[in-house]
């Protein structure tokens, strides 16, 4: 039998894009409990892609408990199997941080190629403005992100200083790889976090009930948006070092 596993493929303060290894076998049942959350307006599987969109209000429910929900259903079909939740990390490189490369590269090339060295001055100082933008467009990303200045940022100074020395190639090549060059490395493999469906009792009444145990860690950074909803990120922070039992209605 596969094991399941989720995939958080996308994430914003209300929106969440989810990827399935294994199709949810009721997945109209599925929709039913998901959307009659508190919170949540709208629940979309779609079959062929084996994935699923979930619009909710962070105000009024948090992330973990639609999760929670989920995982329910899912490990339930799976003959109470545990469902592994990871992050997608993958670092996407934005257009200006492209294009800054783009510039250097053709700035280096334009002062080694004769017929081009007549745009080596325009090629070089636009390389050096582009950087320099790239540089706060992802410092500016990451403390919207995380809340954190990563020192990698200061790689503006070496190019701020290597301008009136007129280093412009090797000043641009070097800060740019600087900042960016940890994102072209291939990343680890995210341990996210293990949901374990058991089944409880309550002792005063007898009826029977499942609760969700959860570990493991995820990297809350790499929930895009979570930083702009407090409680659910500080919830999932805190299951970065714990196990902890939920009982689930």
């Amino acid at each position: 039998m596969p094991t399941p596993e989720i995939t958080l493929e996308h994430n914003l303060p209300n929106r969440v894009r989810l990827r399935f290894s294994v199709p949810p076998k009721r997945h109209k049942d599925l929709t039913r409990k998901v959307t009659r959350l508190t919170g949540v307006k709208s629940f979309t599987y779609t079959e062929v892609t084996q994935g699923a969109v979930v619009i909710f209000d962070h105000q009024r429910i948090e992330l973990l408990r639609i999760l929670k929900t989920i995982v329910m259903v899912l490990s339930l079909e799976y003959g109470r199997q545990p469902v592994h939740i990871r992050p997608n990390c993958s670092y996407r490189f934005t257009p200006l941080s492209l294009l800054s490369a783009g510039a250097i590269a053709g700035a280096a090339a334009a002062t080694l190629m004769t017929p081009m060295r007549l745009y080596s001055s325009i090629l070089r100082w636009g390389s050096v403005v582009l950087t320099a933008g790239a540089i706060l467009e992802h410092a500016s990303d990451e403390l919207r992100r995380t809340g954190s200045f990563d020192f990698e940022n200061l790689s503006i100074v070496y190019l701020i200083n290597s301008v009136p020395q007129n280093y412009l190639v090797r000043g641009t090549a070097v800060t740019w790889l600087a900042t960016f060059s940890r994102h072209l490395m291939p990343l680890k493999p995210q341990d996210g976090l293990k949901f374990e469906v058991i089944e409880g009792e309550d002792h005063q009444t007898g009826k029977r009930y499942d609760d969700v145990i959860i570990s493991g860690c995820i990297d809350v950074g790499c929930l895009e948006g979570s930083h702009q909803c407090g409680n659910k990120s500080m919830v999932l922070q805190g299951l970065a070092v714990a196990s902890s039992k939920y009982a689930v209605t």
